[in-house]
């Protein structure tokens, strides 16, 4: 059954646009600032901010789904999240494929689409699980680095190269010490410097990630973007709930919660009512991670 988003605030670019959606098959068929002369049902949006669903970094999803159901439900999906990166830590090269199998196996009954990450400390990070990152088409990396460890000495060279082909993302978890802003900076250099995808640091748990990190991720445009050809995956805030114009650009919906959140066509969130589908979302695999980051390995 197709149906019209009429007249709603579209976030676009910091900025909003009045448009209308024609929705067909789960799929936004056609985005246009007007659709009036179309005869499907129409639903007016015009008092409600659109925004793409929101993509979160999650470390804490583990156990059965009656143990989890909690963090979906008042972590991620209460603040609009259709799509969580799920990040399985592994304290030992030996022990990521097992890490990755169980976060894959959790997942499963997620009630929002996924994909997953791997967490791993700096002096742990090797070529060969490298190669077994890209083997598991693993779009980024959240390694920890601490006070002793060495970045100017680190072989960078030989990760470039082990990316290669499947330039994952680096997210530094940076462990506070004296130097830290030193540090940062040193880092930032000597991924440019190398030509590795890189962020400063580690988004923080349960944040919207921005659409410059789903783009270098390689996640943008299929999540965190409404498009033609894209699933029908929003959220709707209430207009009247921002106190200034500059607040809407600004992205100043991220301290709100949306009255609705709608994923692949299905009402998941009502005002305070969310209904959890265990096993309703999907996995989602990175083609080509970096593939839109201006710094990635080409």
């Amino acid at each position: 059954m197709a149906y019209i988003i009429e007249d709603a605030n579209v976030l676009k670019n910091n900025g909003f646009e009045k448009s209308s959606l024609l929705i067909r098959n789960n799929r936004i068929d056609y985005i246009s600032p007007s659709l009036k002369r179309m005869k499907s049902m129409k639903m007016n949006a015009g008092s409600y901010v659109l925004t793409p669903g929101h993509v979160m970094l999650d470390f804490s999803l583990e156990g059965a789904f009656s143990d989890i159901k909690r963090i979906f439900m008042e972590k991620l999906i209460v603040k609009g999240c259709t799509t969580v990166i799920a990040v399985a830590s592994a304290e030992y090269e030996r022990d990521l494929p097992e890490a990755i199998r169980k976060k894959k196996q959790i997942m499963i009954n997620s009630p929002i689409d996924y994909c997953i990450g791997v967490k791993v400390p700096l002096k742990k990070l090797t070529p060969s699980l490298l190669i077994n990152c890209k083997k598991n088409k693993i779009p980024l990396l959240v390694i920890e680095i601490n006070a002793e460890d060495s970045i100017a000495d680190f072989p960078w060279e030989w990760i470039r190269n082990s990316i290669y082909g499947f330039p994952m993302t680096l997210l530094p978890l940076w462990r506070e010490h004296a130097s830290l802003n030193k540090k940062k900076m040193q880092f930032i250099q000597l991924m440019k410097k190398h030509r590795i995808s890189a962020e400063l640091e580690c988004p923080m748990e349960h944040v919207q990630i921005e659409k410059p990190l789903l783009m270098k991720i390689g996640i943008y445009p299929e999540k965190g973007d409404i498009r033609i050809g894209g699933e029908v995956d929003y959220n709707l805030y209430g207009l009247n709930e921002f106190n200034s114009v500059e607040e809407k650009f600004s992205g100043g919906y991220h301290i709100h919660i949306p009255e609705f959140t709608i994923h692949k066509g299905q009402l998941i969130k009502v005002g305070q009512k969310i209904c959890l589908k265990p096993g309703f979302g999907e996995y989602c695999e990175i083609a080509m991670s970096g593939r839109f980051a201006a710094n990635a390995v080409p």
